[in-house]
């Protein structure tokens, strides 16, 4: 299962609840800290560190900036990527 399998149209839950990573966790059989999640967004971010996962933030396009790369480190992301 990807996370993209247990998106959150898929759980009740849409806000950064850590359901929907600890749902992808466990269908893949490991544990939550051996996970790295990927996130574009503050609430995916959160919601991946809830879960006891690190999280990476990714910044894509053009409307890439500093504002948003601050957001997702604070957020919790250790690294942020642009793309």
């Amino acid at each position: 299962m990807t996370v993209a399998e247990a998106s959150p149209r898929r759980t009740s839950t849409r806000c950064a609840a850590p359901d929907v990573y600890l749902a992808a966790a466990r269908g893949l059989g490991v544990e939550s800290t051996a996970c790295l999640v990927v996130e574009d967004s503050v609430t995916g971010v959160t919601a991946a560190t809830a879960a006891g996962m690190t999280a990476q933030g990714l910044i894509g396009g053009g409307h890439a900036s500093d504002a948003q790369i601050g957001a997702l480190r604070a957020a919790g992301a250790m690294q942020c990527s642009t793309i």
